[in-house]
């Protein structure tokens, strides 16, 4: 309530229910507010973004279809929550939590930006701090689909594995010098062996150069064996970057993988 008040954070119809029970109003006092709906328009940083990443080209990968369900189902998509990052904070420490705070300082009011970081799902808090610094960084947080930026790997339910390629999901846009980048938390994608979800996955461009990556942050909950982590980076078929956990809460982690995103690109630029 204290974030409310103080405007750094919107008020959802969710949370507007529950105040108008806890203060005993009648129904409709605080809901019949104008409550954000729909996608969000795309800022001109983000449609040069968009641009560059649909208008570059990159080899294409040929992913056999696959009949069976993922092995490990689960929705890739959910009900936005409150305050998603929240717990970071007291969890991870005062750095942390720092950045948390400068997101909030940066984002005040931003019902829409809040619901598209709220609605992804995360394995860890690192990961969500992760997030937290590239959001930061991004022009928006928009509805996207990975088709329109050229991802190299199809996306799929997470459920029923059924293709989601013209699906939008949320995406952090942002640049890097001349750098274009689509991001996109926990997107589960189809393989050479099945399927997988890469904690991160990204579309970058340069130039008229575009490549796939997949972001792993390696905790010690599912990064423990390294032969099955190696065969999970064959099955994706893309470069694949690891972060440890311990890295993420570093000031510089997200040039870091920034840096080693320019080095794919110059790569191929020069072959």
């Amino acid at each position: 309530m204290a974030q409310v008040e103080t405007g750094h954070r919107p008020v959802s119809r969710r949370i507007a229910e529950k105040l108008e029970i806890l203060y005993g109003v009648p129904a409709g006092s605080y809901t019949n507010a104008n409550f954000v709906r729909g996608r969000p328009p795309l800022t001109e940083e983000t449609r040069q973004v968009l641009r560059h990443l649909r208008e570059a080209v990159s080899e294409p990968l040929s992913i056999p279809l696959v009949k069976r369900a993922p092995r490990n189902p689960r929705s890739d998509f959910s009900k936005p929550r409150e305050d998603a990052l929240v717990p970071v904070g007291p969890l991870l420490g005062q750095n942390a939590a720092a950045v948390v705070r400068k997101l909030e300082i940066q984002r005040p009011g931003d019902e829409r930006f809040w619901r598209g970081i709220n609605s992804v799902r995360f394995d860890s808090l690192k990961e969500k701090l992760l997030v937290a610094s590239v959001a930061q960084r991004c022009s928006q947080v928009a509805g996207v689909s990975l088709a329109q930026v050229g991802c190299a790997l199809p996306p799929v339910n997470g459920i029923t594995g059924r293709d989601k390629s013209r699906r939008a999901y949320p995406a952090m846009i942002l640049k890097d010098g001349d750098i274009s980048i689509a991001w996109y938390p926990q997107r589960c994608v189809r393989t050479y062996s099945g399927y997988r979800w890469p904690d991160n996955l990204l579309v970058a461009a340069l130039g008229h150069h575009r490549v796939t990556v997949a972001l792993e942050v390696d905790g010690a909950a599912f990064h423990q064996d390294s032969a099955r982590e190696d065969q999970r980076d064959r099955d994706l078929a893309v470069p694949v970057l690891h972060l440890p956990a311990s890295q993420v809460v570093g000031p510089h982690t997200v040039d870091q993988v920034f840096k080693w995103i320019r080095s794919l690109l110059q790569k191929a630029m020069a072959a």
